[in-house]
C-alpha cells in the first residue's frame, strides 16, 4: 500500500490509542484518590444519611448511642443555612453552618491552616467556637491568621477556633453542593438535645458487620434506622471502581489469550521444524549442533509463561457485591433483585430531596465516571486495535510501529497524569497499566509478524521481528 495510507492509519491509531491511555490514566488516578479517602481516611466507616422527616435521631440519641452501641466511634452532624458576618459588617450569605460533636474531625479529615476543631471539653461546655474555611477568612478578614477573632452567626457571637483549607479541586467542586461551611459545636445552640441529626458516621470495629450494627442501633433507638440511608464505605470504596478494575482485567485477559495463541503457534512450528531436522539428524546430534538455537526457542516459552503470570497477578482483584444485592437463600430470586433496584431508586431520589452528603456524592460521581469512561476506553481500544491490524497488513515496519506504540503510552500517560492533577486528584503513576497497554500492542505485533514469516524460516527468538 502507499505511504500515504500507512501514514493516515498510523495517525488514526496514534489518536485513538492515546485517548485510551489518557482516559485510563485519569481513571486510575481518580480511583487512587477515592481509595485514599474512603479506604484509608474513612476505613471501616459507614454513614447514615437522613431521608425522612419523621422518626429521626436527635443529639440526645447520639449521647445514648455512644454509650450503648459498642462501636469504635460515633459522630453526627446537622446543617443549616445562615448568614455569617464580622464586627465590621462584612458578611457572607448562603453559608452552611454544621453542628458537630467532638469526634467529627477524627472521621472527616480536614487540612488545618491554623487552630483546630473543638475538643471534647469544648463541646461538653458548649463553647461558642467556630472553625471556618480559608476562603471565608479571606472574605471577612483579608488574612488567614484569624484565630481569636469573632464572627456572628444567627445573631450569636462565635470565636474563631480554627481555619481549614478548602477542597478546591475541580472534581470536588462539581461533587459538592456549592456551599462553604462553618463548623460549630452542637452544644452551642439552644435546645440542642432535640435538634435532628442529618448524618451520622459510624466507625466499626474489625469484627463488626454493618447489618449487625444496624440491628443493634435500631434496638437501642426504637427503630429509627429506617429513616436513614446507610452508605458503608468499607465496601463501597472498593465497589465504586470495580468497573475500571473489570476493564483492566479484560485488557489483561486479552493480552494473556493472545500470548497463549502466540505460544501455541510457536510450539506447532517448532514441532514441525524438529520433525524435519530429525529426518537428517539423531536427537543427540541435533542437541549438540543446534543447542543455542533450541535454548533460544525454549527461552521464548519461559518468557511467555512468566509474562502471563505477571499479568495475571497485575489484573487480579476481589469482586465485591454489596450485601443488599445478595438474596439470603435463592440466588435466582428475580423478585428480590427487582425490589432491591426499586428501593435503591426510591432512596436515591429521596436522598437528593433532603440531606446532602458530599462524601457520598463524590463516591457516586466517581462511580458514574468510571462507567462512562470504561465504555469510552473500550470503544477507543477496539478502534485502535482495528487500525493497528490494518497498519500491520499495510506493511508498516515493526520498529516504526513499536516506536508509535511507545510514544503513545509515554505521551498519553504523561498527559493523563497532568490532566488528573489539574482536576485535583492525587499524584500517582499507574506504571502497571501503562506496561499492560504496551504489552497488549506488542503481542499483537508479534502474532502478525510470526504469521507472515513462518513460511521462510522461523527466527531464533521473537525479538527478530523488529528487523
Amino acid at each position: 500500500m502507499s505511504k500515504r495510507i500507512i501514514r493516515d492509519l498510523n495517525a488514526g491509531f496514534f489518536v485513538f490509542s492515546s485517548l485510551a491511555v489518557i482516559l485510563i490514566t485519569i481513571i486510575a488516578l481518580m480511583n487512587y484518590s477515592l481509595g485514599c479517602m474512603l479506604l484509608f481516611d474513612m476505613e471501616s466507616t459507614a454513614e447514615m444519611v437522613r431521608v425522612s422527616d419523621s422518626n429521626i435521631f436527635t443529639f440526645s440519641d447520639l449521647k445514648h448511642l455512644k454509650a450503648e452501641a459498642g462501636l469504635e466511634k460515633i459522630s453526627a452532624y446537622s446543617e443549616m443555612i445562615a448568614l455569617v458576618s464580622n464586627r465590621a459588617g462584612i458578611c457572607k450569605d448562603g453559608m452552611k453552618v454544621v453542628l458537630v460533636d467532638e469526634d467529627y474531625s477524627s472521621i472527616y479529615k480536614y487540612e488545618m491552616i491554623e487552630g483546630r476543631f473543638p475538643d471534647e471539653d469544648s463541646v461538653r461546655k458548649g463553647k461558642p467556637y467556630a472553625v471556618i474555611s480559608d476562603q471565608l477568612a479571606l472574605r471577612l478578614f483579608m488574612t488567614l491568621r484569624v484565630v481569636g477573632n469573632e464572627i456572628e452567626i444567627m445573631g450569636e457571637k462565635y470565636t474563631i477556633f480554627g481555619v481549614y483549607k478548602s477542597r478546591s479541586s475541580v472534581f470536588w467542586t462539581l461533587s459538592g453542593d456549592g456551599f462553604d461551611r462553618v463548623f460549630i459545636p452542637y452544644t452551642a445552640i439552644d435546645s440542642y438535645m432535640e435538634l435532628p441529626v442529618d448524618i451520622m458516621a459510624l466507625v466499626k470495629k474489625q469484627e463488626q458487620h454493618i447489618n449487625d450494627t444496624k440491628i443493634r442501633i435500631d434496638a437501642i433507638t426504637g427503630q429509627k434506622v429506617s429513616s436513614y440511608e446507610i452508605n458503608d464505605y468499607t465496601t463501597s470504596g472498593v465497589v465504586s471502581h470495580q468497573y475500571f478494575d473489570l476493564l483492566v482485567y479484560i485488557i489483561g485477559l486479552a493480552a494473556i489469550l493472545f500470548t497463549i495463541v502466540f505460544l501455541a503457534r510457536y510450539a506447532a512450528y517448532l514441532i514441525r521444524r524438529c520433525k524435519k531436522k530429525l529426518n537428517s539428524y539423531y536427537a543427540g546430534n541435533l542437541l549438540k549442533t543446534d543447542f543455542k538455537e533450541i535454548l533460544g526457542l525454549l527461552s521464548v516459552f519461559i518468557a511467555g509463561i512468566v509474562v502471563m503470570a505477571l499479568i495475571a497477578n497485575m489484573i487480579a482483584f476481589d469482586f465485591i457485591v454489596a450485601d443488599k444485592y445478595i438474596p439470603d437463600d435463592n440466588i435466582f430470586d428475580t423478585h428480590f433483585y427487582i425490589s432491591a433496584a426499586m428501593k435503591d431508586s426510591i432512596l436515591a431520589n429521596s436522598y437528593k430531596i433532603n440531606i446532602y452528603s458530599v462524601v457520598e456524592n463524590y463516591r457516586r460521581g466517581i462511580m458514574r465516571i468510571n462507567i462512562y469512561c470504561a465504555l469510552l476506553i473500550s470503544v477507543f481500544i477496539v478502534i485502535s486495535t482495528m487500525l493497528y491490524r490494518l497498519l500491520l497488513k499495510a506493511g508498516a515496519r515493526g520498529k516504526s510501529i513499536l516506536w508509535t506504540v511507545l510514544t503513545t503510552v509515554v505521551l498519553g500517560g504523561a498527559l493523563g497524569v497532568m490532566m488528573a492533577i489539574l482536576l485535583g486528584f492525587e499524584a500517582y503513576c499507574p506504571v502497571k497499566i501503562w506496561l499492560l497497554m504496551l504489552y497488549y500492542y506488542y503481542i499483537l505485533l508479534s502474532l502478525h509478524k510470526f504469521k507472515t514469516r513462518t513460511g521462510s524460516g522461523f527466527p531464533a527468538t521473537d525479538l527478530t521481528i523488529l528487523k
